[in-house]
Formats: C-alpha cells, structure tokens, sequence
C-alpha cells in the first residue's frame, strides 16, 4: 500500500507548491488521512525488516538515510515515519516526499519515494573578456551541484552586472539561458555577456539650480566620474532635494533627468525647479489638556516668520513628544498636519495631539551581557520597575552605562553598544524596557616604547582591567621607565563597596624623577571614599601618607631646592566636592566636570609639613555643529603654610608649561624661576585651555587648542599681562590601550631663549 503523507502535511508548509498547485478539497484529505490510519493500524506492532529509496538519481541514498532515525527491525511506527519524512524533506533536495509500506518477511518494508530538484550542473559563459570565468564564479553566488532555482539564476546574474559595474563597463547585458536534463536531473546554465564598452561620467549638467551651487549639489552625489550606477544616481536625485527642505524650499523638485551615452562617456542632465522660499505661518494646537499652548510652543524653535526648515520641524516635534514622554505619557501621539499657501510663501501648522494615559514600567530586561553580571548593569539604572515611564531616566540610564567603559559606542566604535527597546506588558499601562549591551575588550596589557618632550625616551608596561570578574572592580598595575622617570604603580577600586553607591580606591606607588638640578623619589599611598549626593554631584574624602626624598641636589642649586635635601614626611586629607554632567567621561561632547577640593597637610595628621591646598578644576564642551565639539578648561589654585611651617615645599608648589597646561612651552618654563633659571614653583595658579576638537576619520580626530596661564610666588598680584599663552594643533587616536595624543604647540610672544615650538605626546585626554 502506498500512501503520501502530503496531504496532512502541507498544510505545515512541508510540501513545494508548483505553477498551478491548488489546495485539495476537504473530502480528499478526509480519505487519504482515513487511508493512512488504516494503513498504520495494519501494520501497527509489526517489526520493519528493510528500508529502502526509491527516485533517487544525484542524492546518494546513503545520505538520505543518514537523517532516517528509524531502523531496520524497529517496531513500526506511524510517527516515527512522519519525523523521517520531514527530515528527508528537510534536507532542501526533493519536491516531494512518499512512504510505502509492504508486507516483507513476516515484517514490513519501509520504501521513501522522493521526487528529486533539479540540481545546477554546467555553468558556461559566453562574450566575458574582461573578467576571467574564476572570477565570475567565485563572486556570483550560484554553485555546481547546490539545488537549482530561478531566484537564485536572477541573483547570480544581477552579481554578474554587479562586477561590470565596478569596472565601470555600465552598458554591460547578461542573459542566461538555461537547459534542462531530465535523465540526469540537472539544469545546466549559460551566462551569455555582452560587455560594451567601459564607460565614465564625463559631466554633471545641473540647471535651474540658485540656491545651491553646482560645486555644492556635485559634493552632495555618490555618483562621481569613476562611479556610476542607475540606482546610485536616483538615490542622488533625493539627495539634492534634502537640504533644499532646510532652507525652506519645500517645493523643491527634480524636473527631470537624462543619461546620454557618446562613445565611452556619460553625460547626465539634471533639472531642477527650486519654487519659493517657504516661511513658518500659524501654529494651532488641539488635544492638549496637560499642557497649555504655551509650554508646548516653548519646545519649539521654529516660529511665526522664520524660514521654514523640515529637519528643525522634525527636532520640533520629537521635542514635544518628549514633554509628554518625561511626564510618563508614553503613548502620547502628536500629528502634524501641514497646510502651505504658495502664493503667501508660507506654511500653517496644525498639532493634533492625543495625549493617552500615564505608563508605568513593567520588566527591565537585560540582553547581550556575557561577562558583566546583571547587577552591576542594573545598579546603574536611573529608573526602576513600578516607576512612572520617564524618557529622560532612560537616557541618563544609557549615558551611565557608556561611562562604566564596558560596552562599544555608536561614534567610535562603528555600532551601537548599548541599545534601548521596549515592548508592551501585560497590562495595557505597562510598557517593558530592554537593555541592549555589546560588550568591549576591558582589559589590556600594554608594552610601549615613545619619546617625550619631557622624559626624553620611554618605556611602559602596564596590565589594567575595569571590569573585574564581570563585577566592576577595576585593578591596574604599571611600570615606567625613561631617562629621567621611573615609576611603578599599583591600584584597585570598587565603585559599589558593600553593594551601596560608596566609591572606594586604594593604591600604592613609587616616582622617580630627574630634574635639572636635583632628584626626586616619592613613595606612598592613599584611600579614597566617595558616595553621592544627586545623580551627578558626589562627595570624596582621600587620605594619603607619602615619603618624599630630595638627592643629588648640585652644589649650585637655589636656596629653594637646596634645603629641601633629604627625606621628608607628608600626611594629608583632601575632601573634595565633584558635579559631572558630561555625555560620556572618556571623549565628552556636552556637559561640564566642575571639582572643588580642599587639601590638608600636616597639623593633626603629623608630618613634616604643614599646608593647605585649595584646587579649582572647571571643564564645559559644547557641539557646535555636526561633530565639532568645543572644550573649554579653567584651573586654579592655591597653597598655603601653616602652624611650624614657614615655606610650602618645592614639591607642593604649582608648575606651569607643558602638555597638560600650557602647551608650546617646556614643563615648567612659566612662573618663578631661581637666579640660575631653574624652576621653582608658584603658590598662586591659574591656567585655561581651549580646544576645538573634530573628526577626521573613524577613531582619529583633530584639535586646535590655545591655553593660557601663569604660576606666582608668594607676594605677588594675579596680573593678566602675566599671563603666557601658547596655540596650536594635535591628533587624537583612540586605540585599545587608551587614547594617544599628540600635540604640536607655539608659545606666544616668547622671551628670547624659550624654545620656538614643542612636540608632545602623552597617553589620555588632555581634559
């Protein structure tokens, strides 16, 4: 008896419709189900004593009873068959599928009937002369041997002109021709070419242009001598018309445009009708009851008069919607309608605006982390399940999440790293949240060798991870060495000590460094405790014991330096107070740092010296346009003595010149300076820096910066002519050991034996 399972499983989508196939009618399938239950009942409890495949002609059988779980001398068994049947046709090779069963032995015998797909046999090509045969195949995606499909012919042969193209033969033609074997079941396929001749845009015609130039509309296209494609081209005709929707042209249109072919060139027209500048008119709102006119008209930047621009109208709008979205209406709806009245040149906007009910938090999802636990994600959230819907929350949740460093982002790593999506609760208030990360390398172990303005040539090796088992510890240890430094380093900090927003740090370290009349070894360490007082205002208390040794003073060495020969004590505690709203801490764009500490050494704490230390750290940036960040840095500072002592030490004092203050002059060049020239520090300091920093391709950027600042001794009155300046320009390149700056800088107005210009380069964000 032979029976196909088809008709019960096509309905499942098992069975390949062909040209004209129709769905049988109900009586039919009703037999054929009644048929196989039969069939089955019969031979239910009957041991099966062969397998066998019949239709097979280019499949090898034993691949297909490779996927068959049911074996000779199993009992029988209807589903057992039905999940063969389905692996059989799951294998992509057979059209259809049929089991039949006989009597066999005192048993049964189990045959599928497979109808075979043609396969793809020969792949000719004809009239290709400027791209070899291996070429074509390789990059044309159709194989020998995989099952043939007219889709995947159209595929092959639109890759074919795909590859033309990029060699610029523009009027090249494929047709296939295809032949069917039906003994061997294959389908053999002849590409023939035509290649014509190679092509290149020759010009760009622009007419009825005003507003925009030709140079500027060319800009605007992909399409360019060297790369022409009729796809590329229309998708530059709606490139043109955008910008034109910015300047209130919002009837701009292309008229019309012509390709022409002479001998190897292409000329391409194009018309454009630019119509009237269009101006903002009226603005109605309507729906609104939790907001007057007022408040959702303060949201908007376009007003009544003002040039007409579509992308700010798009601001405009996601501006009201947030008003709704930050007070918890997330389904609120706000729908433009748009009215424009060419002959007044003018445009009248109506608001109709749904406002919905207030939406909870439901779920918080967290997806993509395989290293970082949940908790330390979720610890970082600026909203929680049970709270009001709060847009703004969800950025500033996003914004912290950037800041651990864990997790790739959009504008410098070339994807989005943490993503935000939401889905409906159960209830209809209830709107679920969903965290997308992408995790980044955290940990780095770096060996480097470079040249410093300041140290001459150095060396480092270092091993830092910030992300610590996945909890968010973070642990580094570091050595330097140069011809005039040796450092070592070791540190650890828990942003979250005992599961609480309490910051914790400790380290230890020693510096070596050479000066120009003396040397200078420190060895210490410090511990630092912070918590949070507003999401972005935080307190810290550091405390930090240090041995300070002076040696191999010359015997010339000022009076400053000199008498701080030898091995000194320090022990001080330094409250501090810290506001940081900036976007994102490792490469700001908007926002502001502002740090307020107040350094106290000696007294109670013991030591050999005695000082306070008052310190002023203020930074802002702004976007300017497109990426174009400004940055700007204000520092000051001040050191007193105290109690027994009479003098802040050498090593306490303030230092101006340098990479991280002034650049264009040499560490240290401005301010007090002994009778022989050499540097001793100021009390009083002040320093500003301006940065424009832009992109210049992918993780490299660009600055142009101007510093400004000076250092005075004791006695002496801040005087802005004092100040010295220095200007210049750099590049930044974010690479997985940080950030490496390099920055040309040339002092203003220098005295005569200060150096013309100075090279830097330093690991980090200047600021």
């Amino acid at each position: 008896m032979t029976i196909s399972l088809f008709p019960l499983f096509t309905l499942r989508g098992f069975k390949e419709k062909s040209p004209g196939y129709s769905i049988r009618k109900s009586l039919i399938l009703v037999i054929l189900s009644l048929a196989l239950i039969t069939g089955g009942a019969r031979a239910q409890g009957k041991v099966i004593k062969a397998i066998e495949i019949e239709g097979n002609k280019n499949i090898s059988q034993k691949r297909i009873l490779k996927v068959v779980e049911t074996k000779v001398e199993d009992e029988y068994s209807l589903s057992a068959l039905s999940e063969d049947l389905k692996r059989i046709y799951g294998l992509g090779f057979f059209s259809d599928v049929k089991i039949d069963t006989s009597p066999f032995q005192e048993g049964i015998k189990v045959k599928f009937i497979v109808e075979e797909r043609f396969l793809v046999g020969k792949i000719t090509f004809e009239g290709n002369k400027k791209i070899r045969k291996g070429t074509l195949l390789e990059e044309m995606g159709l194989k020998v041997g995989e099952v043939y499909s007219e889709k995947k012919v159209g595929e092959a042969k639109e890759q074919i002109l795909s590859l033309y193209k990029e060699k610029r033969y523009y009027q090249a033609e494929v047709q296939e021709e295809v032949k069917i074997d039906k003994e061997e079941g294959k389908v053999n396929i002849t590409f023939n070419i035509k290649e014509g001749p190679k092509l290149k845009v020759e010009k760009i015609e622009l007419l009825g242009n005003k507003v925009f130039s030709d140079r500027k509309i060319r800009r605007m296209m992909k399409t360019k001598k060297r790369k022409f494609d009729r796809k590329v081209l229309q998708e530059d005709l709606e490139r043109i018309i955008a910008p034109y929707k910015t300047k209130g042209y919002l009837l701009a249109r292309i008229v019309d445009h012509k390709i022409k072919y002479k001998k190897k060139k292409i000329f391409i027209t194009i018309l454009i009708e630019e119509g009237p500048q269009i101006k903002m008119g009226s603005l109605a709102i309507s729906g609104n009851e939790l907001f007057t006119d007022e408040e959702i008209e303060k949201e908007t930047v376009l007003k009544e008069g003002m040039v007409f621009n579509e992308l700010q109208f798009d601001r405009d709008l996601f501006q009201v919607h947030a008003l709704y979205y930050n007070k918890g209406y997330a389904f609120a709806r706000v729908e433009p309608t748009k009215k424009i009245d060419e002959k007044e040149e003018r445009i009248d906007i109506s608001l109709d605006i749904t406002e919905g009910s207030l939406a909870y938090i439901g779920k918080i999802e967290i997806t993509g982390n395989e290293k970082t636990k949940d908790y330390v994600i979720r610890r970082e959230l600026a909203i929680g399940k049970g709270e009001v819907f709060n847009y703004k929350k969800i950025l500033r949740s996003q914004e912290k999440l950037y800041n651990l460093g864990y997790f790739k982002r959009l504008d410098i790593e070339g994807e989005e790293g943490v993503k935000i999506d939401t889905y409906p609760g159960k209830e209809p208030d209830i709107i679920n949240l969903v965290f997308d990360v992408k995790e980044k390398k955290t940990g780095t172990l770096n060996l480097g060798a470079g040249y410093s303005s300041v140290d001459g040539v150095m060396g480092q090796v270092s091993v830092s991870e910030i992300n610590l088992f996945g909890r968010g510890y973070q642990a580094s240890a570091t050595v330097e060495f140069g011809g005039r430094r040796q450092n070592y380093s070791l540190r650890f900090t828990n942003p979250w000590l005992f599961n609480t927003p309490t910051y914790f740090s400790t380290g230890v370290w020693q510096k070596t460094r050479v000066r120009d009349s003396y040397d200078i070894e420190r060895r210490g360490g410090d511990i630092t405790l912070g918590h949070p007082i507003t999401d972005f205002t935080k307190w810290y208390l550091n405390y930090k014991g240090e041995k300070v040794r002076v040696y191999k003073v010359e015997d010339d060495a000022p009076f400053d330096i000199s008498r701080e020969e030898g091995k000194k004590f320090l022990s001080s505690l330094t409250p501090s107070l810290v506001r940081d709203t900036r976007d994102y801490i490792f490469d700001p764009s908007k926002g502001s740092y502002n740090s307020l500490s107040i350094e106290t050494a000696g007294g109670p704490l013991g030591g050999d010296f005695d000082f306070l230390k008052y310190r002023l750290d203020s930074r802002w940036y702004f976007k300017t346009f497109w990426k174009f960040v400004l940055a700007l840095r204000l520092r000051a500072g001040y050191v007193e003595e105290f109690d027994d002592s009479t003098y802040v030490p050498i090593f306490e004092r303030f230092y101006v010149g340098g990479a991280d203050t002034v650049r264009g002059w040499k560490y240290a060049d401005i301010g007090p300076k002994a009778t022989n020239g050499d540097p001793i520090g100021g009390v009083k300091m002040v320093v500003t820096n301006l940065e424009w920093r832009f992109p210049i391709y992918r993780r490299l950027k660009g600055v142009l910066f101007v510093d400004g600042g000076n250092t005075w001794a004791r006695g002496s009155n801040l005087d802005g002519e004092d100040f010295e300046g220095g200007y210049g320009a750099g590049i930044r390149f974010h690479t997985p050991m940080g950030l490496l700056r390099f920055d040309y800088g040339k002092p203003i107005d220098p005295p005569a034996d200060v150096s013309p210009s100075q090279f830097y380069f330093s690991i980090g964000q200047s600021f």
